[in-house]
Order: structure tokens, then C-alpha cells, then sequence
């Protein structure tokens, strides 16, 4: 791996590994985060050098640790970043559970838990605050796979004034409220309810949104050798996007729903990501 972990000094090109946690009022629990700062962060001739930020969100039954420890993303960052293909920035990862990344119907008992408003709200807040970033939209970037990639795509929609690139890679791009998971149930209720679910989903959002309401870049990806449901969502949300003319980047790459895909095949949506820190 090119990063280390805890509080050792990172060595020189390495992505160093911290841990946080962070109190969230939009769950009502202290929800732990992780961050990989870039291999320049700690240098004394950088102290007041201030960097973009990717917030990086998983699939489901996945965690904080995928992007960073299976996917070793930060090890395809600073190869970037040594050839020049890509700025030094700040990634962020955390839990999202089985989510979506989404506001969960409320129960009779309790309201659901809005990792939506945790995300965009709480989370950016902190990383601003403990780390030294760019405090703009336009350096501010969203990335998911699978359930992350529903997630991207429904924060970018819902607040576009929090970020300026949104990622949805192999995304689970509902066009009806699903109800064939358990996961499906807890979120969006069971019997599943379509007003709660379009109330969040990316593609009913693109349905109401315009060009003109300042919305994110937006990338869609999904793998060529990914199963078919994946890859017809894709083109559906792509299709919807383009009857509503509002701009995106849409490819097919290779391998299926792994990393292989997710990260072997980044150089696309990294490079998108790039564009957005550096325009102007």
C-alpha cells in the first residue's frame, strides 16, 4: 500500500490514514469517519496550502474501509499524483450501513435516519472545520459504487450548492422503489412507499431539475461486464438526463461490478473529477 496509517509520519508520495469522529444532530449518534490526506498535507512548506475533497461512499454491505483498503484508491491517487495527472486532495470515507445514503421513512416510533442531510450537512461541516480544504462546491466532489452510486447521484441532486462533481459508478439507479431486499424495506418502508422514494431518487430528481438550478457535474459509469440491471440503469439515468438536457459524461468501461472497474479502471472519472477542481 502507498498510505500509512494513525499518527506515524507518512513517507515520502505515501497517503497517510487517519480516524475521526464526528457528533451528527441529523442521526443522533457519534458516526466515525475516515480520511486519507495526501502525501504533501504535513509539510511545513505547505502549512497554509488548503486542498479539494473527495467523499468517498460505499455499496451496500459495505464500509469505510472499501475505497481505502480493497479498492486502494489512495495508492492510484498519489501514482496520479507523482505523474501529474491529478492535484494532491483529501479523500473521506465513512459508514452509510444499508442506507442508500438516503433520508429513511420515518416510524411510528422514531423518526428515520437521514444519512442525506449526515453527509452533506454534518460531515462537510467537520472536514471543513478539522482540515485545512477548499470550502467551495467546486472542490468538493462525491464518488459511490453500487448504493454509493444512488447516493452520489441523489446528494449532487439534492444540494447542489454543497458539491460541484458527483460520481455514480455501477450505480443502483431505481426507476421504481424497489422491494426484493430487506434493505429496500427498512429504507423506503415496507410496503415500499414510491412518494417517499421519489422524494430522493436520482432518477425521479432528474425528472423535476433543470440545467438552469446550478446543478453538480455529473458522471455516469458502470462496467461493461457488469450484470445487465446495473448497466440498463445506467443508460436509463443517462437517457433521462439527456431528455432533461442537463449535462453529463456517460461511459462504459472495463470489467463488471468489482474493482477492477471501481478503481482499475479510474483514469475516467479521475480525470473528470480533476476538471472540476481545476476549472475556472
Amino acid at each position: 500500500m502507498t498510505f500509512s496509517s494513525g499518527d506515524a509520519p507518512a513517507a515520502r508520495g505515501e497517503y497517510k490514514l487517519k480516524k475521526h469522529s464526528v457528533w451528527s444532530a441529523s442521526l443522533g449518534a457519534e458516526i466515525g469517519y475516515r480520511v486519507a490526506l495526501p502525501p504533501g498535507y504535513g509539510a511545513p512548506e505547505n502549512q497554509n496550502k488548503r486542498y479539494p475533497v473527495i467523499y468517498l461512499l460505499h455499496g451496500l454491505k459495505g464500509s469505510s474501509w472499501d475505497w481505502l483498503y480493497i479498492g486502494r484508491l489512495p495508492e492510484t491517487m498519489a501514482r496520479r499524483i507523482r505523474k501529474g495527472d491529478l492535484s494532491e486532495v483529501i479523500a473521506v470515507s465513512m459508514n452509510g450501513g444499508a442506507s442508500y445514503w438516503t433520508r429513511q421513512l420515518d416510524r411510528v416510533d422514531r423518526p428515520g435516519e437521514d444519512y442525506a442531510r449526515f453527509l452533506a450537512i454534518d460531515l462537510v461541516a467537520e472536514v471543513d472545520r478539522r482540515f485545512r480544504t477548499l470550502r467551495r462546491r467546486q472542490y468538493r466532489s462525491l464518488v459511490g459504487l453500487s448504493m454509493g452510486g444512488f447516493g452520489a447521484l441523489s446528494l449532487g441532486l439534492l444540494y447542489p450548492d454543497r458539491f460541484g462533481t458527483v460520481v455514480s459508478l455501477s450505480g443502483a439507479l431505481f426507476r421504481n422503489v424497489p422491494s426484493s431486499k430487506t434493505a429496500y424495506l427498512d429504507v423506503w418502508g415496507d410496503p415500499p412507499q414510491q412518494a417517499h422514494f421519489d422524494r430522493y431518487s436520482p432518477y425521479a430528481l432528474a425528472s423535476r431539475l433543470s440545467p438552469e438550478e446550478g446543478l453538480p457535474r455529473i458522471f455516469i459509469g458502470c462496467g461493461r461486464g457488469d450484470h445487465r440491471r446495473f448497466r440498463e440503469r445506467a443508460k436509463a439515468m443517462h437517457d433521462r438526463l439527456t431528455e432533461r438536457a442537463i449535462p453529463h459524461k456517460y461511459e462504459l468501461g472495463k470489467g463488471g461490478h468489482e474493482w477492477s472497474y471501481w478503481v482499475g479502471d479510474s483514469e475516467g472519472w479521475l480525470s473528470f473529477v480533476e476538471a472540476g477542481f481545476s476549472a475556472r
